[in-house]
Order: structure tokens, then C-alpha cells, then sequence
């Protein structure tokens, strides 16, 4: 198995996860999972600064897997403000999960979420959620996997 390190990400990564933004709105227009994507957010000066806060906020997290000097997959997420129902004061939202096509079924989108959980833990959070579109039966079944089940349906026009 290859060396891949998930680490939190780095000023530096900003430009290289906004191409795999970018490649991952291209696999969700494609497949069908969501075809109201603005194709040109995740390059632009917006979607940077939403980056860079994911990075120096502390509510935010933001993981990479890197081999060498590349950066093959992302993992976005933050916390929540939770409800008074809820045991916490807030949840933790895995936001976008997108590993390159060319290392897909290594293992290392579960790395990635296994990472965030441990964040999500140590924030000491009421639950973790992911919104994933039913027709992505890969990312459905790594979620499912890791013990993700289903809460809330969602319907939409």
C-alpha cells in the first residue's frame, strides 16, 4: 500500500483543494447527484476565503491526504451551532469529502473521516452529520461503514 499522510491543511494546500473542489462539482454534475452546482465557485476568490476559514478557524477543519508533495483528497467540515434539545451546544457537519479518481479504493476516504470523527470527538460534539446525494452508492457505503445511518430525508424540487 502507498504512503498517504492526512493532515490538517495548510495555506499552501488552499490552491490544490480548490481544484479538487472543483473536480469534485464535476463528479456531482456529471453523475446526476446535483446538477445546480456553479461550476465556477470553487475557483473563485469566495470559495478561497471559505478554504482559508476552514483552516484558521477554530470551528472549522479542513484534512488532506498527501503523498509527497500532492494533494490526492480533502475532507471540509465544521461545527455547528446545536438546538437546546440536544446534549451539546453543537454538532459537527462533514461538508465535502472528494479523493482523486486515480486513488480512489485505498482507503483513503476513510482515513479522512476517521480523522474528522476523532476532531469531532475531541470538540466534544452532539453528533456528526453528512448530507450525501442516494445515488452515490460509494460515498453511501463508506458512511454506512463507518457507522453513519439514515436521520433525515431531505426532498427537494
Amino acid at each position: 500500500m502507498e504512503d498517504f499522510i492526512i493532515r490538517p491543511a495548510l495555506s499552501e494546500d488552499i490552491g490544490h483543494v480548490q481544484h479538487l473542489n472543483l473536480q469534485a462539482f464535476q463528479y456531482e454534475h456529471d453523475h446526476g447527484f446535483d446538477r445546480r452546482l456553479n461550476m465556477h465557485w470553487p475557483l473563485s476568490e469566495a470559495a478561497r476565503a471559505t478554504v482559508r476559514s476552514l483552516i484558521e478557524q477554530e470551528d472549522g477543519a479542513l484534512l488532506v491526504a498527501a503523498r509527497g508533495t500532492a494533494i490526492v483528497g480533502y475532507l471540509a467540515g465544521h461545527l455547528s451551532k446545536a438546538g437546546p434539545q440536544h446534549l451539546s451546544d453543537h454538532t459537527a457537519l462533514l461538508q465535502g469529502l472528494f479523493v482523486a479518481e486515480h486513488v480512489r479504493r485505498r482507503g483513503i476516504g476513510e482515513q479522512l473521516v476517521r480523522r474528522f470523527l476523532a476532531w469531532a470527538s475531541e470538540k466534544q460534539v452532539a453528533g456528526v452529520s453528512v448530507a450525501v446525494a442516494p445515488a452515490n452508492e460509494p460515498a453511501v457505503a463508506l458512511y454506512r461503514k463507518l457507522g453513519f445511518c439514515d436521520h433525515t430525508l431531505v426532498l427537494a424540487l
